[in-house]
């Protein structure tokens, strides 16, 4: 059995995305008056560049801001199938647009601890992640490829059990401080309001959130991003 990992956040690590529980990430699309024009937003992996392509509509990206988790990025750091949000206008024609806003999220992050190649499954932190053969692999080639201990960056949508559909999978370069980051959502369980921890369900991952001033309870949807040196070591308390 996979050993546990606990993340000590010593920062604001830790956003509460709904005030109650819920269900997950929904994976729907959403373009603003059906593509009548008018500002809109627009979610979906990426299939194309040159502009932007996403849910079939072209975007062009002259004037627009880059972001991957909050931070400012540019174009050339998305690869095709990371799931994105886009903001800007879409065209009455349907299928272009100007985009004012693109930016990435990821559904999880962290060291593999099992790649079953027969069910095209990695497991992340006590996730399952399920790919098929529209899954883009960026930086390695095949899933085989994959370790456990390797440290990736998983974008996709969730299913109604709450897995995790990959529609893109980067693995994260181990001499960097890439190698080190944790990130992952999921809902409140087993909170512990005296010694403040909580797990994250459906995974092996307990949070102590001792070093913040947060008002939890059983059911919120949290979104947890911790790093360390020791973040690939499972077993270890990350600081």
């Amino acid at each position: 059995s996979m050993r546990s990992i606990n993340l000590a956040l010593t920062s604001l690590a830790l956003a509460v995305l709904t005030a109650c529980g819920g269900g997950g990430t929904s994976s729907d699309t959403q373009t603003a008056n059906g593509g009548m024009g008018g500002t809109g937003i627009s979610q979906g992996p990426v299939t194309g560049f040159g502009s932007v392509y996403v849910n079939g509509v072209k975007y062009e990206t002259d004037a627009a801001v880059f972001l991957r988790e909050g931070a400012n990025s540019s174009q050339g750091d998305f690869g095709l199938g990371e799931y994105v949000t886009v903001k800007g206008t879409i065209n009455a024609d349907g299928i272009s647009g100007v985009a004012s806003e693109i930016y990435f999220e990821d559904e999880i992050e962290g060291p593999i601890s099992a790649v079953n190649i027969d069910s095209n499954t990695l497991v992340i932190l006590g996730q399952t992640v399920t790919t098929d053969r529209l899954t883009i692999n960026l930086g390695f080639s095949l899933l085989s490829d994959l370790q456990p201990g390797n440290v990736v960056e998983v974008s996709g949508s969730r299913d109604a059990s709450g897995n995790i559909l990959a529609t893109a999978i980067r693995l994260k370069g181990a001499s960097t401080a890439e190698s080190s980051e944790i990130e992952l959502k999921g809902q409140v369980t087993a909170l512990d309001t005296v010694n403040k921890t909580f797990l994250i369900a459906g995974t092996n991952v307990t949070v102590d959130y001792s070093a913040l001033s947060l008002n939890l309870a059983n059911g919120n949807q949290v979104e947890v991003k911790s790093t360390s040196s020791s973040a690939t070591a499972l077993g270890t308390t990350v600081v």
